[in-house]
């Protein structure tokens, strides 16, 4: 299923609606309800029938609060500090905005239990300068802690399913690595060092025990979080991989990539499962819905398209 948003898709998240930020400062929505319905089966396409807008700046990223009430966004504009935003996902009205860092802000992540939120982005256009990582006290915007230890380019941060850890993927002028924290100390856990290119998505397994990084190197790697062991690179795509995600149960990952593809990896064997086609243009983003049966892709063409794993599968 095709689903036409008329902006470039710089990410997407799969929450009670699906929702895409695009680069004409807007983010659009589409109820999850009923969405396979009227599907053209010669063109797989439908177009979007719910759109909202929540924000007059650049939207980088966007992140669902566990019950889905609630979508944090990363704001910038060019003219003012980079800034977090939390709306009430069904109106579409801010409930509370607070100024980040003060230049582009390019991740947010709720925490499992939706009492912190954490952003990620850099401070100047300067590579001289190191990014800020901040966690914030959810109800009331306050500062919580600080991380220390990354460089300049911070592109993308994620909380463990459990809470106890932060990871940020990094690049490209220095680093080309991931950094995991304890998202309660502060304290740094690990530097995961491999790529060879900027790292533009990071993700946990639904354990705990994995994170999937995706890198401009054209490859995603598997990791142990517990060691910081390397436990395989994903190679296929034949142009930079932007945006990577873990299916609900760990069994499958997805990774988005400039060469217009989503590839679906078995975590078991790290081989290819499914290759999915139909963008054509450069694809920034993917995330499977919370049950797992659908996964959604969000592309520089201003389209979104979600597909039925579950029946592709044969795992209904």
């Amino acid at each position: 299923m095709k689903t036409c948003l008329r902006t470039a898709m710089l990410c997407v998240v799969f929450g009670s609606i699906l929702v895409g930020c695009g680069n004409d400062h807007t983010v659009s929505g589409k109820s999850s309800a009923g969405m396979l319905k009227d599907v053209d089966k010669a063109t797989n396409a439908v177009h979007a029938t719910h759109k909202f807008t929540a924000s007059g700046d650049l939207v980088r990223s966007l992140a669902f609060g566990p019950d889905g009430q609630w979508l944090a966004t990363a704001c910038n504009d060019y003219q003012k500090p980079g800034a977090v935003k939390v709306w009430d996902a069904k109106s579409g009205h801010m409930a509370l905005g607070w100024e980040a860092n003060r230049f582009m802000l390019m991740s947010v992540a709720f925490s499992p239990d939706g009492k912190r939120l954490a952003s990620a982005g850099d401070e100047d256009a300067s590579s001289f300068q190191p990014g800020k990582i901040m966690i914030w006290t959810t109800a009331n915007g306050q500062e919580s802690l600080a991380l220390t230890g990354h460089h300049y380019g911070l592109n993308s941060v994620a909380f463990s399913p459990d809470g106890k850890r932060l990871a940020a993927g990094i690049g490209p002028r220095r680093g080309n690595e991931v950094k995991v924290w304890d998202a309660t100390s502060g304290q740094e856990i690990l530097t995961l060092k491999g790529h060879a290119g900027a790292v533009e998505s990071v993700a946990f397994s639904g354990n705990a025990k994995l994170l999937a990084s995706a890198s401009r190197d054209r490859t995603v790697k598997v990791w142990n979080v517990l060691n910081g062991q390397e436990l395989f690179a994903l190679t296929g795509h034949t142009a930079e991989v932007l945006g990577v995600a873990f299916s609900p149960d760990g069994k499958r990952l997805a990774s988005a990539s400039v060469d217009q593809t989503v590839k679906v990896w078995s975590v078991a064997s790290g081989k290819v499962a499914l290759n999915l086609k139909g963008h054509s243009d450069r694809v920034n983003g993917v995330a499977y819905s919370p049950n797992g049966k659908r996964l959604a892709a969000g592309s520089n063409n201003g389209t979104v398209i979600v597909w039925d794993v579950a029946s592709v599968n044969g795992t209904k």
